[in-house]
């Protein structure tokens, strides 16, 4: 599935207030094909401010594999050697690579809603915290979890978005 039909089908399945103001991006940088494998970018904006940056890379300067351990793929993965979290980043430079972004992302699609907020992957559990098909008591229970930085920071984003109680 190309990465523009992605896309539309992952905004789409958005939370009805933050339609249109937040919406995920890919890039490479470069044609080259032996380039092109560390030249991808994945990227989030809210109203049109970047909010998470996702090089592959600098995930493959820490890591030496281009895919994250909780990312769903048959290909090598790498646990992630970030040990310690620096305060108030979301993800840690070289926690993700692009490709964890868009595998995730074409996987959450093909995935109930249940099994996305149980999986593993950060990513996938982001996704699934923006889905509108996730409501208002589910919503404030995940409050309560001690969940991922870039899980938390959605989770907060789509609960004061929707006017629901704010996390402390």
């Amino acid at each position: 599935m190309r990465w523009t039909r992605i896309k539309k089908e992952l905004e789409n399945k958005l939370s009805p207030n933050l339609q249109g103001r937040l919406n995920y991006h890919i890039t490479v940088y470069t044609k080259d094909y032996s380039a092109s494998k560390s030249a991808n970018r994945a990227w989030i904006t809210f109203d049109k401010k970047e909010i998470v940056n996702i090089s592959t890379e600098d995930f493959f300067k820490f890591n030496r594999y281009f895919y994250n351990k909780s990312t769903p793929t048959s290909c090598a993965t790498s646990e992630s050697e970030i040990t310690e979290r620096s305060e108030g980043n979301i993800i840690e430079k070289g926690e993700f690579s692009a490709y964890d972004f868009t595998e995730c992302s074409y996987h959450f699609l093909n995935m109930n809603i249940e099994e996305a907020l149980t999986h593993e992957s950060p990513i996938i559990n982001m996704f699934a915290v923006l889905d509108k098909r996730v409501g208002k008591r589910r919503l404030l229970k995940l409050t309560e979890k001690d969940l991922h930085p870039l899980v938390m920071n959605f989770l907060q984003l789509r609960i004061e978005n929707e006017g629901f109680v704010t996390i402390h």
